[in-house]
């Protein structure tokens, strides 16, 4: 088990070219392909 406490202050160097940006500014897109069943997973039996 690995437990890792953050610091009490951050640490990112150098500080004067870090800039934080606001969590709501940030806008996140995912786009992704039409999805369907595979036709090798689609079974049709006849008795």
């Amino acid at each position: 088990v690995i437990v890792a406490v953050p610091p009490a202050t951050e640490v990112t160097r150098p500080v004067d070219d870090t800039v934080a940006t606001a969590a709501s500014d940030v806008a996140h897109v995912t786009v992704a392909p039409l999805t369907g069943w595979p036709f090798a997973s689609v079974t049709i039996a006849v008795s």
